[in-house]
């Protein structure tokens, strides 16, 4: 997963640490992100 959104562009923005419920726990949350100018500049 990682891979193909750095191919498309986003940029990884940071991991939030046992943010998400899950199970009988929590999960990371990893953020990517790509911002409307640096869309425009790649197509």
């Amino acid at each position: 997963m990682r891979r193909v959104l750095e191919k498309l562009g986003f940029v990884y923005e940071g991991t939030l640490r046992g943010f998400m419920p899950a199970g009988g726990g929590r999960e990371d949350y990893v953020l990517y992100a790509v911002t409307r100018s640096d869309w425009a500049t790649q197509r």
